[in-house]
């Protein structure tokens, strides 16, 4: 997407469809001009000033009156995309908001997918790091995700990645000063000073690409119901959701295809997976629904490997990410089978019939999920944050190995520079308009 300074955008900033206000937003170097030109202010005319609102209606052709709006501008650079800006907010018909941006395209463009935000970008306003932490935060389900987003907005991600690159820099910068002066007699730094802050930044750049395992669950966590025939994963869907959302059946094989439904958990988003029996036998359609449940079991953040308390023969699940769990503990003599605490995942025991348990599993999952509490530490959410900072670790363990070995640090320095490139690439230190125009076409229009 090729930008061009001198167009004013606009474009619905609101969501689309039926709603008691709708903003319009525009930018660009006519942007208040052009909402001059088709608002009549009430009182007496005044000059637009910085971030102050002002009423008035909106007038087709200088005439017919479409609605009662309210004007707020900004001046360059103190808006959002750090050009002259205006909001039209006016009454949310679809009709009445097609007709105003309909009007003010007679000087105007509509905005590209988003290109205020990427505008903002090439203005200075923000770097690419938090133009992502943008788009985060509007898709945001989750308090983690949340949290997260909002972290990146305010440049924490930026800042901490900036100084890490400062340290690759200031490292790289001892070494070129003892190439390029070698002749000056300068004492070259030992190798094991040298080695000891490599293996430095190395650990905070394992750390940081370990948090994924956390970050990647903004998007919601896969949790999955598994377990034979009649092990009550459909009867434990519907009480974590507490609703009659799949049917409930003493018949096995009921469940043919798997059922998907979302709810908070904690900090979490989740998605409940009920999915068909596994068993021997059945027909071809289940047969489908087993294959089906094998290809979630494959990609599960978790699953609830569900197995009657009284039901013989069944082995706990092996699986790293499986929790065993024993249902219809209703049931008049249940108990938790013997041998069920031992090496193994610890079980929770529950009735979905009655509530026994259901806490407990809440708290089980969130417990399994949330690895540890976000903290202060940086938490990596963008699977192209977590590619830059493994090519950044890559570099720093060949420098590492260059040192190691006594190498020339002519082939240090080689190792150290990519390293530096990668972190840069995380908030936008370079130019690459394919990288950005797959980012920003994930932006709603009006963004």
């Amino acid at each position: 997407m090729e930008l061009n300074a001198t167009d004013t955008i606009v474009a619905l900033s609101t969501a689309p469809g039926k709603a008691a206000v709708a903003m319009v937003r525009l930018s660009g170097p006519d942007a208040h001009a052009i909402v001059a030109d088709h608002v009549r202010f009430a009182g007496k005319a005044k000059a637009f000033r910085h971030a102050r609102a002002r009423l008035g209606v909106l007038l087709e052709d200088g005439e017919k009156v479409l609605d009662q709006v309210l004007v707020l501008p900004f001046f360059a650079p103190r808006s959002y995309t750090g050009e002259a800006l205006c909001e039209v907010h006016l009454h949310g018909s679809p009709w009445l908001v097609e007709r105003a941006i309909s009007l003010f395209c007679r000087r105007a463009r509509a905005a590209d997918p988003g290109e205020f935000t990427r505008r903002a970008l090439q203005n200075g306003k923000l770097d690419l790091a938090q133009a992502e932490g943008v788009e985060s935060l509007i898709s945001a389900r989750s308090a983690i995700a949340h949290d997260l987003a909002q972290r990146a907005l305010r440049g924490e991600i930026s800042s901490r990645v900036e100084q890490m690159r400062g340290r690759i820099l200031r490292l790289l910068s001892l070494i070129e000063a003892e190439l390029d002066f070698s002749q000056e007699e300068i004492e070259p730094h030992p190798a094991e000073d040298l080695l000891a802050e490599v293996g430095s930044m190395q650990e905070t750049l394992e750390r940081w690409i370990s948090s994924y395992r956390l970050g990647r669950l903004v998007d919601g966590a896969d949790v999955v119901l598994a377990g034979p025939p009649n092990a009550g994963k459909s009867t434990l869907m519907n009480a974590l959701l507490g609703e009659e959302r799949v049917i409930v059946s003493a018949e096995p094989g009921t469940t043919r295809d798997s059922i998907s439904q979302s709810l908070s958990i904690g900090p979490l988003e989740v998605r409940l997976w009920d999915t068909a029996g596994l068993r021997d036998g059945g027909g071809d359609i289940e047969h489908m629904g087993m294959r089906h449940t094998r290809e979630l079991l494959e990609r599960a953040d978790l699953v609830l490997a569900l197995q009657p308390w009284n039901e013989p023969g069944l082995e706990e699940p092996g699986a790293t990410n499986a929790v065993p769990v024993y249902t219809k503990m209703d049931q008049e003599g249940a108990r938790t089978p013997s041998g069920s605490s031992g090496s193994g995942p610890r079980p929770v025991a529950l009735s979905a019939l009655s509530g026994r348990g259901i806490p407990e599993l809440l708290k089980r999952i969130e417990e399994e999920l949330v690895i540890h509490d976000v903290g202060d530490d940086m938490v990596v959410s963008q699977a192209r944050h977590r590619q830059l900072l493994e090519a950044a670790l890559e570099g720093l363990q060949r420098a590492a190995e260059a040192l190691q070995a006594d190498l020339d640090r002519s082939l240090v320095a080689s190792d150290l520079r990519p390293a530096a490139e990668a972190l840069g690439q995380i908030v936008g230190g370079f130019d690459l308009e394919e990288v950005l125009d797959g980012i920003f076409s994930r932006f709603c229009i009006g963004k």
